[in-house]
């Protein structure tokens, strides 16, 4: 893991925090036209979370969390690579006749701590300041935890993976736009690929 104190993960570990800031990366689009529904999965057979060149082992026509090396370098590109996670979305919809923003929002896939089979979920005491409109608001991060006993040691099996509080953000965001309703959701499936659907009704 990152040592803070080698400099190397200036942007990923500024302020001192041991769990790392928010990153962003570039957008990438969905088109609903033509279509009643477009899915779009993100996954990757060589990284843990896909933020390296899709030619890297990246699926579907190449696509990955492509990140402006202003704001993360190649140290902390690699160890998102290898150990980072996407914690949410902003989406926002736009009219390819205007190319104005008609809605925009926040998504990130459901995960209740409080209600999931298997596993115990365990409150890190960390808040952190997430996005939102129209105002930055707080939110509790926990780490998942199984509840399954290692043999070995007796004790829970944890992936120490870090999410944040059910409801943070909604998995599905809905708007109006000229009379047409239209869905927005995030999922991860339990092979760990990321799918995000634009849907109309």
């Amino acid at each position: 893991m990152a040592d803070f104190n080698l400099g190397n993960h200036p942007n990923l570990y500024a302020g001192g925090n041991e769990i790392g800031n928010f990153i962003p990366s570039f957008p990438f689009t969905l088109s609903g036209l033509g279509a009643n529904e477009v899915d779009m999965s993100i996954i990757s057979d060589t990284f843990h979370c896909p933020v390296l060149d899709g030619n890297a082992g990246v699926s579907n026509a190449g696509r990955y969390f492509n990140i402006n090396p202003m704001l993360a370098n190649v140290a902390e590109q690699q160890l998102l690579a290898e150990y980072g996670k996407v914690f949410f979305y902003h989406w926002e919809a736009i009219d390819p006749a205007t190319m104005l923003g008609v809605a925009q929002g926040y998504i990130m896939p459901e995960c209740d701590q409080n209600v999931v089979a298997g596993t115990a979920q365990v409150n890190t005491g960390l808040s952190v300041t997430v996005p939102n409109i129209p105002m930055p608001v707080s939110s509790d991060l926990y780490y998942h935890q199984s509840t399954d006993i290692d043999p070995f040691n007796t004790a829970p099996i944890s992936s120490l993976e870090l999410f944040l509080e059910h409801l943070t953000y909604v998995f599905e965001d809905t708007f109006m736009y000229n009379g047409t309703q239209y869905f927005v959701r995030a999922e991860t499936s339990p092979g760990l690929s990321t799918s995000l659907t634009l849907s109309r009704f």
